[in-house]
């Protein structure tokens, strides 16, 4: 796939070589206008291609994203690396999941990552099982670990504490709690609203599969939340 540059730069043409249909070209598009910011664009269904016309910085950002993007539908044998690149001071990742199939988990990762992470710049798109983040080195690299902990089915998580600290910040925990005895999503439920009201912590979210809740305050406000879901998990 290679931009084809117009008369009138700057514009460039790219076309995929696996045909992503209809929906995985406006996907693909949502990507491009929500993460990378790219406003200008059209799409060629029939030739399965956009056309994008920005800033040398946006032409570039839109190869790159595009080359990372023009996958085959993901399969049982998938097996893709993670790619990052830096456009403009900010990070961009594009991470594949291996775990997460069903667009309802992919959309509870996305949440998570908004809700805890505070990451806004994200969007995913469907056959590939992608999820591309844009932000603030530090900002990317919480993200990248946040996925690959969400990223997995209950029963399969590694033993251990699953837990980030940012290396920017004086007292910024991030944590990933595994539910052992709660089997319900109306119990991850309610194990998130004790943590919210008796714990006082706004920054959590829950993802079904894996029976996961995030958790991101200070190390003594997480230490709370691991005492509440401890009392909720006790059999």
């Amino acid at each position: 796939m290679r931009p084809r540059h117009g008369r009138k730069a700057p514009t460039a043409y790219f076309h995929f070589a696996n045909d992503p249909g209809v929906r995985g070209l406006q996907e693909i598009a949502t990507v491009l206008r929500t993460v990378g910011n790219i406003q200008q664009l059209s799409l060629d269904v029939p030739s399965a291609a956009i056309t994008v016309t920005g800033t040398p910085e946006q032409i570039a950002t839109a190869e790159w994203l595009t080359h990372q993007l023009d996958q085959p539908a993901r399969t049982q044998s998938s097996s893709r690396q993670n790619a990052s690149a830096t456009f403009g001071g900010d990070v961009y990742l594009v991470t594949y999941l291996r775990s997460a199939t069903i667009p309802v988990g992919v959309q509870e990762i996305i949440t998570t990552l908004r809700t805890v992470g505070n990451v806004q710049r994200i969007y995913s798109y469907s056959a590939p099982g992608a999820i591309v983040v844009r932000g603030a080195a530090s900002e990317v690299e919480m993200a990248e670990w946040m996925i690959q902990q969400l990223d997995t089915q209950a029963g399969n998580q590694a033993p251990g504490p699953h837990e980030y600290r940012n290396p920017r910040a004086a007292d910024d925990v991030v944590r990933i709690f595994y539910l052992s005895q709660t089997q319900t999503p109306r119990g991850v439920q309610d194990i998130m609203t004790a943590i919210r009201t008796t714990g006082q912590i706004m920054h959590v979210y829950g993802c079904t599969a894996p029976r996961a809740i995030a958790v991101r305050d200070t190390a003594t406000r997480v230490a709370v939340a691991q005492r509440l879901i401890d009392g909720c998990e006790k059999p």
